[in-house]
């Protein structure tokens, strides 16, 4: 999303998200970025995904949410979830453990 000038990110967005409504027959509110890392998208994305409906919005920079992220609806961060996980690492992961091991007893992480 970066690379494409705002106005062809503001349309994809806001095309795709009328393909999953019309889709689904539900109101989409949460978008995620297709490549989330910091080069794929930034504050001007955060910005456009705000502008066309969207309530939240992750990015794919690994961690939790903190309380800080209340001021970054649109650039959170997820925990992924692999097609090779099961019940013992999902456990993990959705408990806070795999985090805690992970940072040194997770300190948050940075927000846009």
């Amino acid at each position: 999303m970066a690379r494409a000038p705002a106005a062809t990110a503001g349309m994809e967005m806001t095309h795709n998200r009328k393909f999953l409504q019309d889709l689904t027959g539900q109101p989409v509110w949460h978008n995620a970025y297709p490549f989330g890392h910091p080069g794929a998208c930034g504050a001007r994305e955060a910005e456009i995904s705000r502008a066309v409906g969207f309530r939240t919005a992750v990015t794919t920079r690994p961690g939790p949410i903190f309380p800080q992220h209340r001021d970054h609806l649109h650039a959170l961060p997820r925990i992924g979830v692999t097609h090779d996980e099961n019940a013992s690492t999902l456990h993990c992961k959705l408990n806070g453990f795999s985090r805690a091991i992970n940072s040194r007893l997770g300190s948050p992480v940075a927000v846009m």
